[in-house]
């Protein structure tokens, strides 16, 4: 039986930058990602997935509202390719979480 890995990270935004320690704005997701939970305290703004590290190649994002908790759908990371996690954030100093599953 394969038991699963639970990633989590607790990040606090500066202006509307949240970055991930050790991997900056964009976290490169991991093979045998299964799923994502994000939640916002103390502030708002969006959490995106990419198939680059930019703006320009998202192909989801999810507006989010204080304390809003989010499950994103599609997140599985095919064989050879890249995906990558970020967040815009409306509000300075604002308290993002991110569980990630992996099998």
């Amino acid at each position: 039986m394969n038991v699963p890995e639970i990633i989590t990270y607790s990040i606090v935004s500066k202006g509307t930058a949240v970055a991930f320690p050790g991997f900056g704005n964009y976290l490169p997701l991991y093979t045998g990602v299964q799923s994502i939970t994000v939640s916002v305290r103390g502030g708002t703004g969006s959490v995106h997935l990419s198939t680059t590290a930019g703006y320009k190649t998202r192909y989801q994002s999810v507006n989010m509202a204080d304390g809003q908790t989010v499950v994103l759908p599609n997140v599985a990371r095919p064989e050879g390719t890249t995906r990558f996690l970020s967040f815009f954030s409306n509000t300075d100093g604002a308290d993002y979480s991110v569980t990630i599953l992996k099998y």
